[in-house]
């Protein structure tokens, strides 16, 4: 503790002064201690008046500046709060945003669900009409075919059996004989031409009930090159002039003054079929078999018209 050196004849404000010096350092010593616990101060009695008086004045300027810099950091902080502040309401706010996309995430992926639902409900409804289209038109071909059968008579021979996954069947003989071609050739005998002709008037009656109702003439060839010039130039034109001339009479309203078919009629040219043969016997009877043209009659799936 700092001793009182008043003296009478000392200067009257002394003991103020001592009072002013001890406060000014009691304040320093609380703003300036150091954990070691020694004591800096221990020579502030042994100073003259005037370096008491200087140690105390720089004493109270270093409390100035500590006050300044504590009002800077009290400013610095009352900004460091307010940014705080700032960056909670925005935290607030991308939280509501994230709420809120969450939310709409959770209405589109609902949405989605609904809407594959209903495109699965759709895609079944669809092939559970295209099922009932198909067993449709297979049933009109079934009777088709025996509508047909029955009036070919028993001396035409048995028609071939409706596919087992289309509805449509084939005709490949006409009353127990093929349509064979010589090779090279394209035109029929007279006693072919009669055979399609005669299977026309049986056609007309029955395809009148089947108006939606499809031919299809397909020609082959055999499997002997065909380098030919002009309009044929190989075994595809070749099998498709064949198909041709079947389609002729079957559409034509001059042969044997005979009706037409109403039907659509497709001309296809299948090219070559079989294996080539090295023996010339042999490929001369076999290769018959590959020169000729078989119909098909089918009802397609997709037909809107209905039988009777």
């Amino acid at each position: 503790m700092i001793r009182n050196r008043y003296r009478p004849q000392d200067n009257p404000a002394w003991p103020g002064l001592v009072d002013l010096f001890a406060f000014t350092l009691v304040i320093f010593i609380a703003l300036t201690a150091r954990s070691s616990g020694e004591d800096k101060y221990a020579d502030f009695e042994e100073m003259s008046y005037e370096e008491q008086l200087e140690y105390v004045e720089s004493l109270n300027g270093r409390i100035d500046d500590l006050m300044e810099e504590r009002d800077d950091v009290d400013s610095e902080f009352a900004e460091l709060q307010e940014k705080a502040a700032d960056l909670r309401a925005e935290i607030d706010n991308k939280k509501q945003e994230s709420e809120a996309l969450e939310e709409e995430r959770e209405r589109l992926a609902e949405m989605l669900t609904k809407s594959k639902h209903l495109n699965d409900d759709l895609a079944q409804q669809a092939e559970d009409a295209k099922e009932s289209l198909r067993a449709e038109a297979r049933t009109r071909v079934v009777r088709l075919r025996e509508e047909l059968q029955s009036a070919l008579g028993e001396d035409w021979g048995a028609l071939d059996p409706v596919d087992d996954t289309l509805p449509e069947f084939e005709i490949r003989s006409f009353r127990g004989r093929q349509v064979k071609f010589q090779s090279g050739k394209y035109e029929l005998e007279t006693k072919q031409k009669d055979d399609i002709v005669a299977l026309r008037l049986i056609l007309v009656a029955v395809l009148a009930s089947y108006q939606d109702a499809q031919i299809e003439v397909s020609g082959t060839s055999d499997p002997d090159p065909l380098n030919g010039q002009y309009q044929i130039r190989d075994n595809i034109d070749l099998s498709a002039m064949r198909a041709s001339t079947v389609a002729k009479l079957l559409k034509s309203e001059q042969v044997h003054e005979a009706p037409p078919i109403d039907n659509k009629v497709l001309i296809i040219g299948l090219g070559e079929e079989g294996r080539p043969i090295e023996d010339k016997e042999r490929r001369k009877i076999e290769y018959q078999n590959y020169r000729t043209v078989r119909l098909k009659i089918r009802i397609p799936i997709d037909s809107e018209a209905v039988g009777t």
